[in-house]
């Protein structure tokens, strides 16, 4: 996957060819990011930005974690925030809260 991520996720199904239902995604289900732990927040002009996650109404698949290390004001590892969304007619909150 590393040496083939130029590759567009759309050509990838194309030539995969997987048997196709509405009732899930096609490849997987399950997805997991890992931000990069050396990002830092865009300055723009004499502007300070900052990374936020926007939340979902709806989920993409049927679960996904988000995983995205922060730092402190020493630039030292500061901690890591998870995003978990999910397809809500296959999980409860309770369920979901219980696996963060």
């Amino acid at each position: 996957a590393w040496a083939h991520q130029d590759l567009p996720f759309d050509r990838l199904v194309e030539v995969l060819n997987p048997e196709r239902t509405t009732a899930r995604h096609s490849l997987f289900q399950v997805m997991l990011t890992v931000g990069d732990a050396a990002a830092e927040a865009p300055r723009l002009g004499g502007l300070d930005g900052q990374f936020l996650f926007p939340s979902a109404s709806v989920a993409k698949f049927d679960l996904t974690f988000a995983f995205a290390e922060h730092r402190d004001a020493a630039g030292e590892p500061g901690g890591l925030d998870i995003t978990v969304e999910y397809a809500t007619d296959l999980y409860d909150a309770r369920t979901i809260e219980a696996t963060a």
